[in-house]
């Protein structure tokens, strides 16, 4: 198939990575995702719950895709410290949590979802990549491994569809 190349800057990327995950965490897709888990969310506090675990799920997918795909452009680096602003300045409260503090409760997100890629075979990654983020979201006595699926087909997707974009652009 032909594709489109698309010529972008640095903070260009950075700025369509940051609408993606916003796209993904938005109430009706929140919804979505956990609707599928068979999880209800019962109060305020559930919502916050996935919406945060969602939204750095869909980070972790940004960063991982991009440093898998985009491996070599010397704007990646700066690239993912600009998305990252983005999404802490128009996502995150600064009430809640300082940039810094944020920071920290990412990467040791990262860090688990890496930890999990990293020591599974290669056709169960996702699979385990899938088990922490369902844990995390509603708690390890969830322990249905058809949640687990459907949730590994979540983040296959949204890989999917990171990997195409990405695939379509050109870095300057």
């Amino acid at each position: 198939m032909n594709r489109t190349s698309i010529h972008l800057a640095i903070e260009e990327l950075a700025n369509l990575l940051f609408h993606w995950v916003a796209r993904c965490v938005e109430g009706p897709q929140i919804n979505k995702v956990v609707g599928e888990l068979a999880f209800d969310i019962d109060d305020r506090q559930d919502y916050f719950s996935a919406h945060q675990l969602l939204l750095v799920l869909n980070m972790w997918l940004v960063v991982s895709t991009c440093q898998s795909r985009l491996q070599g452009w010397n704007g990646l680096f700066g690239c993912m410290q600009l998305f990252h602003r983005l999404v802490y300045d128009k996502s995150i409260r600064g009430d809640e949590c300082d940039y810094m503090g944020w920071l920290r409760f990412v990467a040791a997100c990262y860090n688990d979802y890496d930890q999990e890629m990293s020591a599974g075979s290669s056709s169960g990654r996702l699979l385990s990549v899938a088990r922490v983020a369902r844990d995390s979201m509603f708690g390890d006595d969830t322990k249905q491994s058809i949640a687990a699926f459907k949730m590994g087909s979540y983040i296959a997707g949204q890989y999917n569809q990171l990997n195409d974009f990405l695939e379509c652009c050109q870095m300057h």
